[in-house]
């Protein structure tokens, strides 16, 4: 990218009106003022982010290993950091890389420092890249494939040495090519092609493809698992809508199980049809936006009753998930945790799980089962009202038999809210990731259009390239139950603890259409 301030500067030096005095000394400090400000927004300001990245990259680190070296205390026979802890580690290292580089900016010139300078940006690019599409990837496999960390972490190590050599060689090639292909550009260097209005094949190989490519292929998994989260949502909310239903419309038997009255269903059918006219509501007062998004994500749900072979009622709900017809009297508290889910966590919590063989809450209420290609048999327990399916028998061979039950996990509401939340994660990484290097395609956009840089433009991307560590961290430190670290810990309280303040005072505060909620 061109560099901004050189331009400015040159141009006060030749200017024959500064030369020789006839500009006063108002119009002077205004010019001095733009140059600051221009040199602040270029050099300082993306320093200043590439430490604070340096920082939330280094404690992500220590938090992942924190995990491990818990889990290595706590048991030898599992490997104790997961395939999620592994790539975030991955990622963060890049990114501390990467912000190094940012860091150093224009304390690197011409020859050896900024070939220094360079080779570490590309590194540590690359690997941002690559690893947070890879992280993507890995939540789509759990919440649209429903894979486990156990059956991601078997690919891990070949995932790990395929992409760190590509981040080496997209690293030493300019070196191989050309020993000056690493130039100033901008506030720092980079690879540059000798005439800088030239994208040559080597410069966008390595650097525009790969962004381009990711920015892609991120946009497209954040699609696919915002659409699954609504589904999730969904399913959560017919769940709910189906116990409540269920209260007023039942009749007790002589075994104390609870049973629908089929007489009762085409009342539950109107009320989910409500649920479902409550979202049409919502879109006549969003306007179009609102409109596409209930089209594209809000199932319409409709119920169809049916009768098992012992003669009890159930829901088929979209013709697709079976809920059983008997849910268990007892209730239990909420639990704060499951508003924060973190696959570093329960990565540990599984495999501790599988050691000691006690789990750490097992507690379905509702038991829901993806339907097959027949209905499913229930068989009750009188003593605790628990229904407990019974898989239908479908013409496949063995072998896709073995895989389905080893890929198969219990799906009830607690899952269904832990995967959105997993989802919503996902999302927010993916996010932190597009507004960190949707400036800068923004800005090399515009440029192939016009054929000239944006200053404003691109010293705005310059800010947001340094700074992807923080939004890691931010995402990291909300979904994690309980930092290991003093700092970190003291991180997320004074963060998010100040961001809740912050969104308390903004709902109390009085508007034109809403008085004050309390007084002072």
């Amino acid at each position: 990218m061109a560099d901004f301030t050189e331009t400015v500067s040159e141009g006060f030096m030749m200017d024959p009106t500064n030369a020789t005095g006839g500009l006063d000394m108002n119009e002077t400090e205004s010019q001095d003022s733009t140059v600051f400000a221009t040199d602040f927004t270029e050099y300082y300001l993306p320093q200043i982010a590439a430490l604070s990245s340096m920082l939330c990259s280094g404690l992500i680190i220590a938090e992942v290993r924190e995990d491990g070296r818990q889990g290595a205390a706590q048991s030898t026979t599992f490997i104790a950091v997961g395939a999620v802890s592994q790539i975030l580690l991955s990622m963060s290292a890049g990114d501390m890389l990467f912000s190094l580089g940012w860091f150093l900016a224009s304390w690197a010139h011409f020859g050896g420092s900024c070939i220094f300078q360079g080779l570490i940006i590309q590194l540590g690019y690359m690997a941002s890249l690559l690893f947070s599409s890879s992280l993507a990837v890995v939540y789509l496999l759990m919440i649209e494939c429903n894979w486990d960390q156990g059956r991601i972490q078997a690919r891990i190590p070949y995932m790990m040495l395929i992409l760190w050599s590509i981040c080496l060689a997209s690293a030493l090639v300019p070196l191989a090519l050309h020993r000056y292909r690493y130039q100033p550009v901008g506030p720092v260097c980079w690879i540059r092609s000798p005439n800088p209005k030239d994208a040559t094949f080597i410069v966008a190989s390595l650097q525009l493809i790969p962004v381009w490519s990711c920015i892609f292929l991120d946009s497209v998994i954040m699609f696919l698992i915002f659409r699954k989260a609504r589904l999730l949502e969904a399913q959560v909310d017919n769940v709910d809508q189906y116990q409540e239903s269920l209260d007023s419309h039942t009749r007790t038997t002589e075994d104390d199980s609870v049973q629908i009255d089929l007489l009762s269903l085409p009342d539950v059918n109107a009320s989910l049809l409500r649920g479902s006219e409550g979202l049409g509501d919502r879109e006549s007062h969003h306007g179009v936006l609102s409109f596409v998004e209930f089209m594209l994500f809000e199932p319409v749900p409709m119920v169809f009753p049916y009768q098992d072979e012992a003669g009890g009622y159930g829901m088929n709900i979209d013709g697709s998930m079976l809920i059983s017809s008997a849910v268990s009297n007892t209730s239990r508290a909420h639990d704060p945790r499951e508003d924060q889910v973190d696959p570093v966590e329960d990565y540990m919590i599984q495999q501790e799980e599988q050691v000691t063989g006690q789990p750490e809450e097992q507690q379905p209420e509702v038991t829901i089962t993806t339907e097959l290609q027949q209905e499913g048999s229930f068989t009750s327990n009188q003593n605790d009202n628990t229904i407990h399916h019974i898989e239908p028998s479908t013409i496949i061979d063995s072998a896709s038999t073995a895989e389905s039950s080893a890929d198969s996990t219990p799906s009830t509401p607690r899952s269904h809210k832990r995967s959105q939340i997993i989802a919503q994660q996902g999302m927010w990484y993916i996010a932190g990731f597009l507004m960190t290097y949707g400036f800068a395609t923004i800005s090399i956009l515009v440029f192939g259009i016009s054929e000239e840089w944006n200053g404003p433009l691109d010293r705005t991307s310059y800010f947001f390239l340094a700074s992807q560590a923080v939004f890691n961290f931010l995402v990291f430190s909300h979904g994690r139950r309980q930092m290991k670290t003093w700092v970190g810990a003291t991180l997320k309280s004074w963060i998010w603890n100040g961001a809740a303040y912050c969104h308390r005072c903004w709902c109390l505060c009085p508007t034109p259409a809403r008085p004050r909620l309390v007084p002072l």
